[in-house]
Parts: structure tokens; sequence; C-alpha cells
């Protein structure tokens, strides 16, 4: 069962669950970034995007960068790699992105061309829970919104 949500709760829900969150998983599906955390409250919240990718971190974005020869979609990975198993301390949440600040102080921020932003998240409580709350973060539920809150 799936339960689909649109409108600017998403935020707040979104917001409210992924802090503290841990990466534990990050691939690349069907030239989707797929990103996988787990909470106290959720075994499982996924994050689905496509969108540019920037880190404040110059030793990771110089690999990246090196890697971006060797294929269009799949270097971006590479950006995950000192965040894996890092919990997440910090969320800001702008017009066209989000940044995502790590425990170990690396932040990541996905920007989104204005006219497609839109990112899919599904959670779930439990691995072997067959129901998940699946919500669309879009330019829809936030034009011109900026929220600096991180707590």
């Amino acid at each position: 069962m799936i339960n689909s949500y649109w409108n600017r709760g998403n935020l707040i829900f979104f917001k409210e669950n992924i802090l503290n969150a841990c990466l534990e998983s990050f691939g690349n599906r069907a030239q989707y970034i797929e990103l996988i955390f787990s909470s106290s409250k959720y075994d499982e919240i996924r994050l689905s995007l496509q969108c540019n990718i920037f880190i404040n971190d110059s030793k990771v974005d110089y690999i990246v960068n090196q890697l971006k020869s060797y294929s269009k979609d799949i270097y971006k990975l590479a950006y995950f790699i000192p965040l894996n198993l890092k919990q997440v301390k910090s969320c800001i949440i702008s017009n066209n992105s989000i940044i995502l600040e790590f425990e170990n102080l690396i932040a990541i921020e996905f920007k989104f061309d204005q006219n497609d932003f839109e990112i899919g998240v599904s959670f779930k409580e439990s691995h072997f829970d067959t129901q998940f709350i699946t919500i669309f973060l879009s330019t829809l539920d936030f034009p011109g919104m900026v929220d600096n809150d991180n707590s």
C-alpha cells in the first residue's frame, strides 16, 4: 500500500525525519541517484533524485572531477563515500536546493533546476513492512520559500 502526499507539509515531514538519520546505502538506478537512510522511526528512508550535486570537501570534489570522464552519471556516487554510515545533523531547504550536513561536518547540496525540481521520498517503518509512505518534494510545494531553521 502506498500513501502519497503533495503539499507544503511534506517539507516539514521530510526535515523532521531526515534529521539524525544515517546514510546506509547509495547507488544509481535508471539514471537517478538513490540514497537510503535509516532513523529511529524508519528503517528505510529512500530518496530518488536527479540533480546537480555540490560538496564542501575539496578532496572529494577533486576525486569526483577525476571520475567524470569515465561515466555520465555514476561518478556522482563518489560524493557519498565519506558520508556512508554518517548521521544527518542539519537540513536547510531553500527554493531550489536541499543542503544536508553530516556528523563529519561534510555538507552536500542537491541543487535542482527550477523547472523540474522533484524528489520522491519513501518511508518504511520496518524492512519487512509492505506499507510505506511516499511524498514528493517539488517546486510546487515551496515556490520562493527559504527555510534556514536547522532545528
